[in-house]
């Protein structure tokens, strides 16, 4: 216990002293850039006047002290924003004290309806309900109640489809206001999954680099001769930095979910904008404010400061742990082969139903699938073919796709008394 307190005042005395390393930095380089250009020699021996350097000379000041606040915010990045590691174990039970929903929102910070429907065949497999997918509808029977120590959004979304009668059908009633407010339930289960310090700087510096392209060219040319130059111009570019950043931190939150083309899509964005902004930045601020080589470097480290900024974020001890239980299910999921379900199917043999919601919520469904392509198994025991031996999971993973979406639209459509046309 000593240590830890010991550990946290030296994280605390660390970052309280690179925030003044930071802040001292950008103060002696402001300053140091203001001297570069504004003042020289007046006409007299001794005597000084205000002029501007040649070239705009005081840009190099300024992308020094935009370097300094790069290295600061790595710095607070690897010794105080990063003292949680992920463990990653293959295995099949590894988030088994876990719900699907509880794992959709975790992998990506965001609760989907496709997460609230995975609930449905989490439920079946537990013994609660029976799932009819026979039908143009999935249908659901209750059997026994939720525990009464399952989770609020469990019991709302149970509560929700059950609370007047014992049977029912899919898109045969909107379930809107239901899955919002099991959404909001789940959200505020998982609330503080990060640390509210690291969120806080990460934004802090998106801020400072954002505002960066726009302080020293005012800065410069408020005591150098502006010309037709606009004290105002430079901060239109904290628009392309916070969007830079807000895409950088769209991609930290599903990385793990996202595929390669998604990641690809994310990065070309950021890319675009972080090349379009620097471009335009290079175009806009003329050659006597700041010179075309420091200027093309100041946007090039301040986009990339923005984007980088979002990293700063850190998952608490619980999510960490949460997360790397999620991602051991994951790793198993892309690397396990048949001869390995051959082998797990002889103590479980309804595994592909077991681990469909998780893989569903994942967006691995098809992968899990395909680990059964060969394979005999049982079809689950809530289905309408329980207990006979299906080859492969082609066919039970389309049913099952089918439903899924089936359910997840029931809570997308709003009820009829609710849309705009009925108002």
């Amino acid at each position: 216990m000593l240590q830890g307190k010991v550990m946290k005042k030296t994280r605390t005395a660390l970052f309280a002293l690179l925030i003044l390393i930071a802040a001292a930095a950008f103060i002696c380089a402001a300053g140091g850039a203001y001297y570069a250009f504004a003042l020289g020699s007046g006409e007299s021996p001794g005597e000084t006047a205000v002029v501007l350097n040649p070239a705009g000379a005081g840009g190099w000041y300024a992308l020094i002290a935009t370097g300094g606040a790069a290295c600061v915010m790595l710095a607070l990045k690897f010794t105080v924003f990063n003292r949680h590691r992920l463990q990653i174990n293959s295995a099949a039970n590894a988030a088994d004290d876990m719900d699907p929903l509880l794992m959709g929102k975790l992998i990506d910070n965001k609760a989907h309806d496709s997460d609230v429907a995975a609930l449905i065949f989490y439920w079946a497999n537990n013994g609660y309900i029976k799932l009819d997918m026979g039908g143009k509808k999935p249908a659901v029977t209750k059997l026994r109640n939720l525990p009464a120590m399952a989770p609020d959004y469990e019991q709302k979304l149970f509560y929700g489809i059950f609370r007047r009668r014992n049977y029912f059908i899919f898109e045969g009633e909107s379930l809107f206001n239901v899955a919002v407010s099991v959404k909001r339930a789940a959200d505020e289960k998982t609330r503080g999954s990060f640390s509210s310090a690291s969120i806080g700087v990460s934004v802090l510096f998106a801020l400072i680099f954002g505002l960066t392209p726009g302080i020293y060219p005012a800065i410069f040319a408020a005591f150098g001769e502006a010309g037709t130059y606009s004290t105002l111009t430079g901060f239109i570019f904290l628009l392309p930095a916070l969007i830079v950043y807000g895409l950088a931190e769209t991609l930290l939150y599903n990385r793990f979910k996202f595929g390669v083309r998604g990641k690809a899509v994310y990065i070309a964005l950021i890319i675009a904008v972080y090349g379009g902004g620097t471009a335009v930045y290079a175009l806009v601020i003329p050659d006597h404010i700041i010179a075309l080589a420091p200027r093309i470097l100041i946007a090039f480290t301040a986009f990339g400061g923005a984007a980088c900024s979002a990293f700063i974020i850190e998952r608490n001890e619980n999510y960490n742990r949460q997360l790397s239980e999620i991602l051991s299910l994951r790793q198993f999921i892309l690397k396990a082969t048949e001869p390995d379900m051959r082998d797990l199917l002889k103590t479980e043999p309804c595994l592909f139903a077991k681990i469909y919601p998780y893989a569903y919520v994942l967006n691995l469904a098809d992968m899990w699938a395909s680990k059964f392509a060969n394979t005999k198994m049982k079809a689950p025991q809530w289905s309408e073919r329980a207990g006979q031996t299906l080859q492969g999971a082609e066919g039970l993973l389309a049913a099952m796709n089918n439903s899924a979406a089936k359910i997840a639209a029931s809570f997308v459509a709003r009820p009829a008394h609710e849309r705009p046309e009925n108002n």
